[in-house]
């Protein structure tokens, strides 16, 4: 059953801007017995996939099936009617999910309604392409709930973005902003220079940071969050080492949680 967005932020993840990137188009799949195959793997493992559209909506689903004859995808019907009629308008999606880890992005037409045996699901047909993305920056790490690194920056204005940081790789860091900063400052193509994190129980990184993406996150209690997709600029070697090493250390407690 597709998630609530607002409970359900720590398993999205946000869509790669590809236009702006060239190097990902060697990592595109448009052979459709391979793309059915991705598509298969991924209903099989019950993976969450995050749909985008419109201005910056977006809900979890998971992929329900595949019918490689008719080139055909199946996902689960949301539990939030409102945004299930939002959605069934739209005329694109991006989803973005992974496939054994790496992660997965592609882009089909609109949504239909239909019934299966099981109940109510959503259908549309195969995407031209997807882009299956193994490079190793890409590997981001969700951030835990409980502590989050900070990420701190003076706008060009003068005041201070302080924004919690919901998911980070060696190649940049998504943050979620809350506050009234002014769009304009905070637009994708926008650099924001000395931007500090910090993580926990760690040294403290600098970097430029390029925003290439913002999305409108509404929350159930009708306000709004802003999620920024951000890239490092000129990352120094030693700071690209901490941010491995703070990777590598939430993984391992994120496994020893698993097996207690």
């Amino acid at each position: 059953m597709a998630h609530n967005p607002s409970s359900s932020e720590e398993q999205r993840l946000p869509p790669l801007p590809e236009s702006q990137d060239p190097e990902l188009e060697r990592f595109r799949i448009r052979a459709r017995a391979e793309i059915a195959r991705v598509f298969r793997d991924m209903a099989k493992a019950g993976e969450l996939i995050t749909a985008y559209f419109g201005n910056g909506q977006f809900f979890l689903t998971t992929l329900l099936g595949v019918d490689a004859e008719s080139e055909r995808i199946f996902l689960d019907y949301g539990i939030d009617e409102q945004l299930n009629q939002r959605a069934l308008q739209a005329d694109e999606f991006k989803f973005v999910g992974r496939h054994y880890q790496v992660r997965v992005q592609f882009t089909t037409a609109a949504l239909h309604k239909i019934q299966l045996k099981d109940g109510p699901a959503l259908t549309t047909p195969f995407p031209a392409s997807i882009l299956r993305i193994q490079r190793r920056e890409f590997y981001r790490l969700t951030t835990p709930l409980s502590a989050r690194p900070i990420c701190r920056v003076t706008l060009k204005d003068g005041t201070v973005l302080e924004a919690a940081i919901v998911d980070i790789s060696l190649g940049g860091i998504g943050i979620i902003e809350t506050s009234s900063h002014d769009e304009g400052l905070l637009a994708p193509g926008h650099i924001l220079k000395n931007t500090q994190i910090e993580l926990p129980d760690q040294a403290r990184i600098q970097s430029d940071i390029e925003i290439r993406n913002r999305y409108t996150v509404p929350l159930s209690n009708g306000q709004l969050q802003y999620h920024l997709g951000c890239k490092f600029l000129h990352l120094e070697p030693r700071m690209n080492a901490d941010i491995q090493r703070y990777i590598h250390r939430v993984d391992l407690e994120r496994r020893r949680l698993t097996r207690e």
